[in-house]
């Protein structure tokens, strides 16, 4: 691998978390505000007679098991007075407050607050992927671009 593309990378997280994460969660029966505090989901291991039910299941377990590893990934981002990242990324895609509102909660200028979430978004990727491989989701969601 070389070295991170940085704004691809951002740009494939924020189109992740912005678009098709939004499918696992329906698909998980989960809701944005269930992520903070999610837990681990167990496997389904119940005797399903119908092949399009097991595959029903098999995307029901998938889904349940990404949102799992965003949350954990959102949950492990450093929330540090120089690094809130933790508080970016809740507040920005979970609660969906914009860059202005962040300013104010995060307590930084606008072009500031900007490159913290592109530091938080690279940040965010890079546990995401780490996370699905020791929870070992398969296929994995690859968010990071190398150049």
């Amino acid at each position: 691998m070389g070295e991170i593309d940085i704004n691809q990378t951002s740009k494939n997280v924020r189109s992740f978390l912005n678009g098709k994460f939004n499918r696992y969660l329906s698909w998980a029966s989960l809701h944005l505000s269930d992520l903070p505090e999610m837990k681990k989901p167990a496997p389904h291991t119940n005797e399903v007679q119908s092949d399009s039910l097991k595959q029903m299941q098999k995307v029901i377990n998938y889904s349940q098991l990404v949102c799992y590893c965003v949350g954990k990934a959102f949950k492990d981002c450093p929330n540090q007075a120089k690094k809130p990242y933790r508080t970016i990324l809740i507040e920005k895609y979970i609660n969906g407050k914009s860059i202005a509102e962040l300013c104010r909660t995060i307590d930084y200028s606008s072009t500031r607050t900007t490159l913290l979430t592109r530091s938080a978004l690279i940040e965010f990727a890079l546990r995401f992927n780490t996370i699905q491989q020791q929870n070992k989701v398969t296929p994995s969601i690859n968010l990071v671009a190398y150049k």
